[in-house]
């Protein structure tokens, strides 16, 4: 399993209207504290569950992910 396929599989699952929820609630506009921060809109059951599914994934691949801007695959990879 590389990193592309589990960020195409967390894009596959993405929600816009929870990702602009999320966006708001973290702050993400400019000067706030979540500046930058980019969301797919997945529930962190979600999400829990897919790392579960991906907990022997490679380190160089997990550290892939962590370097994304988006939130959910550095969440995945944590």
């Amino acid at each position: 399993m590389t990193a592309r396929e589990i960020q195409d599989r967390l894009r596959a699952l993405e929600n816009p209207e929870a990702a602009a929820f999320a966006a708001r609630y973290f702050k993400t506009g400019p000067g706030q504290y979540g500046e930058g921060y980019v969301f797919l809109g997945l529930r962190a059951k979600v999400t829990h569950a897919l790392a579960r599914e991906y907990k022997s994934l490679a380190r160089e691949q997990a550290l892939e992910l962590l370097t994304s801007s988006i939130h959910e695959d550095r969440m995945l990879a944590l």
